[in-house]
């Protein structure tokens, strides 16, 4: 729950940034009903489903590493070398499920809960679906098991995926370009993952990686930034799910029940 509690405040940290940038008082009053609709999903979901995966994997990886359990269990490796390959796994598991999130029908229902937000900044990181953010708790708590990869790097990789998800969708540009370019070498940069989130349909289905870039060059996901014209021509949202029907928790709730506009 600490780490809950922790994350929510970088994200207040960085909202405040964003609200000094963006125009101070004018664009927190726009802006505070979709917060609140954030901070709603976030207590409902992210936020519990987090401390779910954490606690159970505390609780449970390290009982099935000791009974055996797990590929790394049965082919043991070096300490340094258990946390590359276990880091490497975990943000390959959170790569297939983003991208089956987006091609399994139903699972892009919950998730585009998610991309419907029209106005990306770090709040956008809190607007996940309740039963998406649960079932994506579920699935890699399974697959860390059958892996058998040790509790300790699950937690810090969760850690570290929450403070890069605020970085990977707040408003501030904390990066120039050129050092920009150079993280996509080896991890997915902010303008990188901005580009995942603008509203063409080929765009949201580039960019699935969370931490890692070679996933999505290994599978040909990765679409580089253009850095003569990003981020000033990215348009975020859905068109078929307009972001200013969706603003309210309920309705949020609610749309992936609702038939899109054809």
């Amino acid at each position: 729950m600490e780490s809950a509690l922790a994350f929510f405040a970088l994200v207040l940290c960085v909202v405040c940034v964003e609200t000094w940038q963006r125009g101070g008082k004018y664009w927190v009053y726009s802006n505070w009903r979709r917060w609140r609709a954030h901070i709603a999903l976030f207590l409902t979901g992210s936020a519990l489903g987090s401390v779910l995966l954490a606690g159970l994997a505390v609780a449970l990886l390290p009982s099935l590493r000791a009974a055996g359990v797990g590929v790394l269990v049965i082919f043991p490796l070096p300490w340094w070398a258990l946390w590359i390959v276990g880091l490497l796994l975990a943000d390959l598991i959170d790569y297939l499920w983003h991208r089956s999130s987006h091609e399994v029908p139903w699972l892009w229902r919950l998730h585009c809960v998610h991309h419907s937000d029209a106005t990306l900044d770090a709040t956008t990181t809190l607007r996940g679906h309740p039963v998406h953010s649960l079932l994506s708790s579920l699935l890699s708590l399974f697959w860390y098991g059958a892996w058998g990869i040790p509790s300790d790097i699950v937690v810090f990789r969760l850690l570290l995926a929450l403070v890069i998800g605020v970085s990977h969708h707040s408003a501030v540009s904390f990066i120039p370009q050129h050092w920009d370019r150079v993280m996509n070498l080896l991890v997915v940069s902010p303008l990188a993952h901005h580009i995942h989130h603008h509203n063409h349909p080929d765009s949201y289905g580039r960019n699935y990686g969370s931490l890692f870039s070679c996933w999505d060059k290994c599978f040909s996901s990765w679409r580089a930034p253009d850095y003569a014209h990003a981020p000033a021509q990215l348009v975020y949202g859905l068109t078929d799910r307009p972001a200013t029907e969706r603003h309210g928790f309920l309705a949020l709730l609610l749309a992936p029940f609702i038939k899109p506009k054809s």
